[in-house]
């Protein structure tokens, strides 16, 4: 075996103890700076996409087929700080609820992901990383990268693709915080559940069952004689263990023969994704601040989940003496 002198060995502590004091100055600064969680919010902030927004689906180098560009894309998404410090502000981005219109075909698209800026020795930077189905297809993970941040936050300038070689789909996001006064906040009021057999089906089906909670109407557009937005914030109880969540789309035409409404669903029972719930296209039997809408499944034959909608906002239903007002929370948004 081989011997080392104590002259060596000494030298080899001292080192150790040098070098350790020095690489301690930078591995582990006393004072190193954090990112802290932050209490979590009731409600998120909501989001409409703006006129700069788009979807564009083609080739990439070094591929050479065209690229289509889209800019018919509208909806929403809600966003709330999860995490802050002084370099890093980290936000959760939930409930995207957008509609790609192409010539007419609607393609829905949905997710969740996260949204990060950051501020270095080197500028400011953001990124986003969201988890999207386009059209029902499987979730495809869509990111941006690191980005220069414009600096204009609460505003977001930003694209994501899905980074697939040659062949490449994108989102670009130009969105902001939706103005209070086009955010309408939803109670349920004498809204009822059914799931089981409508004819010609014969199997059981329960009785009405009390639903409460809220949503939120976002207005997209209004073009006169249609008025299209976006429902966010659903958070409808069936009990304490029984809870529907998710977004949706309504929309208002006016008629020859009067107002007619449309109201499609996409909810989460206690986190199990359903099937869409629908209502068609139906005479508004409640003009104004009031909506009265029965949404289903399968147009009740045989077996259906149904809600039988009556909700107001919270001025609507003061009027009426004895509404059961449920879960009374408000939308967030921006100033007017």
């Amino acid at each position: 075996m081989i011997q080392k002198s104590p002259l060596v060995l000494t030298l080899v502590a001292a080192l150790m103890l040098v070098s350790g004091t020095a690489w301690s100055q930078f591995a582990a600064p006393a004072t190193a700076p954090s990112v802290s969680p932050i209490p979590a919010q009731k409600k998120a902030t909501i989001y409409r996409l703006g006129a700069g927004s788009g979807h564009s689906e083609g080739c990439i180098p070094p591929c050479l087929c065209p690229v289509f560009f889209n800019p018919n894309i509208k909806g929403t998404f809600t966003m709330r700080a999860v995490a802050v410090s002084p370099i890093v502000q980290q936000y959760a981005i939930e409930q995207v609820n957008w509609t790609v219109d192409e010539l007419g075909t609607l393609t829905k698209v949905k997710g969740s992901g996260v949204y990060t800026r950051t501020s270095t020795p080197l500028g400011k930077f953001h990124e986003m990383e969201l988890e999207l189905t386009v059209g029902g297809a499987p979730a495809v993970k869509f990111v941006s990268g690191t980005q220069p941040d414009p600096n204009t936050f609460p505003s977001i300038d930003i694209s994501v693709g899905d980074g697939d070689f040659c062949y490449a789909r994108s989102f670009i996001i130009d969105s902001d915080p939706a103005p209070k006064k086009f955010i309408q906040h939803y109670m349920l009021s004498g809204t009822t559940f059914q799931e089981g057999c409508y004819p010609p089906c014969l199997c059981p089906i329960t009785v009405p069952r009390k639903v409460k909670g809220s949503f939120d109407l976002v207005l997209l557009e209004d073009l006169g004689t249609i008025q299209n937005y976006s429902i966010t914030n659903v958070d409808w109880k069936l009990s304490s263990i029984d809870r529907f969540t998710g977004t949706g789309d309504y929309s208002v035409v006016q008629g020859f023969a009067g107002p007619v409404q449309a109201m499609d669903l996409c909810l989460a029972r206690n986190g199990v994704v359903l099937d869409p719930f629908s209502s068609g296209g139906v005479p508004v039997t409640s003009p104004g601040t009031s909506i009265e809408v029965v949404v289903s499944q399968s147009g009740m034959v045989c077996f259906d989940r149904v809600f039988d909608i009556t909700a107001g906002t919270a001025s609507s239903l003061r009027t009426s003496a004895g509404v059961d007002l449920g879960v009374a929370t408000k939308g967030g948004g921006a100033g007017d």
